[in-house]
């Protein structure tokens, strides 16, 4: 029986913007199902990689397949395939948090039946009608879990992960993957 295909493959991959390399020379496999941590230094990279890997940036040289994806290929598709939480979640202030929800869940196409029990999962039910300008920073966190939640992307990408959490969001977080 042969070994799953990696959900992540970089050979040699380097990024250059204006000339500047933000990643050079990156090897990286990662398994299916798999939880990986990415440390390092301020500056090192690390967001970098993570745009990389959700096609936010374009592969300048080297190789690459991301969630069945060629990076070379088409990074439409890659970043349907692949979630990405930013430092900071992307919400409409003036919306709730349900109604940023809802306006997600009819852009992607699925039920907005599901926005009640996201909200439910990260916590927030009792929040679904206040203005996310008015949630604390690890509320909005939250939502931004909720909004992958909503999209169940082959891929997640949490860039910082645990900004703004609460020891026992932290815990939950972790606890996701086990």
């Amino acid at each position: 029986m042969s070994s799953p295909s990696p959900e992540v493959t970089l050979r040699d991959a380097v990024v250059l913007v204006g000339g500047f390399p933000l990643l050079s020379g990156v090897n990286l496999e990662l398994a299916p199902s798999s939880l990986t941590v990415v440390t390092g230094a301020n500056g090192a990279g690390k967001t970098s990689l993570l745009r990389l890997l959700a096609g936010l940036v374009a592969l300048t040289s080297g190789a690459g397949v991301v969630a069945g994806v060629d990076l070379r290929g088409d990074l439409r598709e890659l970043r349907r395939r692949v979630g990405w939480l930013g430092h900071e979640g992307s919400f409409y202030d003036d919306l709730s948090a349900s109604e940023n929800l809802v306006f997600a869940a009819k852009a992607l196409e699925r039920p907005t039946s599901e926005v009640a029990n996201v909200l439910e999962r990260v916590g927030l039910a009792s929040r679904a009608t206040t203005s996310t300008k008015q949630l604390s920073a690890g509320q909005r966190r939250r939502l931004g879990l909720a909004w992958l939640l909503l999209r169940r992307p082959a891929l997640w990408l949490l860039d910082e992960p645990y900004a703004s959490l609460d020891d026992e969001w932290k815990n939950v977080l972790r606890s996701t993957h086990r």
